[in-house]
């Protein structure tokens, strides 16, 4: 559901991405990353071209209601260097191609590479990131028509 770069600090275990929302315009969010435990399988399978393994953590989930643990189940791929995935789970040697918390699964459809002249990373200016929580914020002042 996020479709534009995303800036990786594994040293300051940090997120930063660009966005441009209809709403809330353009802004630099900063998210921390989290501390998985990750038990790697033996087990294999293939997605698209790229052998996959089996991975899973217990995410601990405390709220009004309670405390949940909920089990998230990843497949991955060392042949694609990226400690990576959906909704920004890191920590293991290799992109994660399909995930599943809570019986939903996300996953990749299509991986295509491009050769790129020039390219180059840049990363985004953190002294004018955001924190989730700001952006939470944000939406909610504009549904109650504040400024």
């Amino acid at each position: 559901g996020y479709f534009a770069p995303i800036y990786l600090d594994e040293k300051q275990s940090k997120i930063l991405e660009n966005h441009d929302d209809p709403i809330l315009g353009k802004y630099v969010l900063s998210k921390k990353t989290k501390n998985y435990k990750w038990i790697i399988t033996d087990e294999k399978k293939q997605i698209a071209s790229f052998s996959c393994y089996k991975a899973y953590t217990d995410e601990v989930i405390i709220n009004p209601k309670g405390e949940f643990t909920n089990r998230i189940t990843v497949w991955f791929t060392n042949e694609i260097p990226f400690s990576y995935g959906p909704l920004g789970l890191t920590g293991l040697p290799g992109l994660i191609l399909e995930m599943n918390k809570r019986n939903v699964v996300y996953g990749a459809k299509l991986i295509r590479f491009k050769e790129l002249e020039n390219f180059k990373i840049v990363k985004p200016e953190e002294e004018k990131a955001i924190t989730e929580e700001k952006v939470k914020e944000m939406r909610e002042d504009f549904m109650n028509g504040k400024d």
